[in-house]
């Protein structure tokens, strides 16, 4: 297996999603950070106060969390969050600023919430398989195991016969 996708070469680093998050923080530090000290003439953090710090905290905190989920969850799972935060953005849209909330808008909210729910339902159906998959290797071994005990039984008469 490789690094973050694409096919992996041997012998190649592998690099976890934190790796990842630095190496792409550096760069971005690399090309912002000489532009921010030009348009601000050094002094870059000029009209920084606690609101901004809180915001940019606020941000970052956002970023960790953005990176936990695609580490750590399903595609299924990103999926429904992407849906359910695309009408809660339409929503608070229309709540804080006014935004359109037309037909073609609403119904775009009722197909994803429909999607959302599809997906769930979809969880469980996977669930159900896998439930049944284990089922059914169970029984297997079980016969398996049967048909070893049958074998060794009739071998044993075979050799009382021979």
């Amino acid at each position: 297996g490789g690094g973050s996708g694409g096919v992996g070469v041997v012998g190649a680093p592998v690099f976890s999603v934190w790796d990842r998050n630095i190496q792409l923080a550096v760069y971005s530090i690399g090309i912002y950070l000489p532009i921010a000290w030009y348009e601000t003439n050094g002094n870059i953090l000029q009209g920084w106060t606690p609101l901004v710090w809180g915001i940019a905290c606020l941000h970052a905190s956002g970023g960790i969390l953005v990176a936990l989920s695609v580490l750590y969850s399903s595609s299924i799972t990103k999926t429904v969050a992407v849906c359910a935060s695309l009408v809660l953005t339409t929503v608070m849209g229309k709540i804080f600023f006014e935004a359109p909330l037309n037909g073609p808008i609403l119904l775009g909210c009722f197909v994803v919430v429909l999607a959302v729910f599809g997906y769930r339902d979809d969880c469980d159906v996977e669930d159900e398989l896998g439930r049944l998959r284990a089922t059914t290797l169970q029984q297997q071994q079980q016969q398996q195991g049967q048909l070893g005990q049958q074998q060794g039984q009739l071998g044993q008469q075979q050799g009382q016969l021979g």
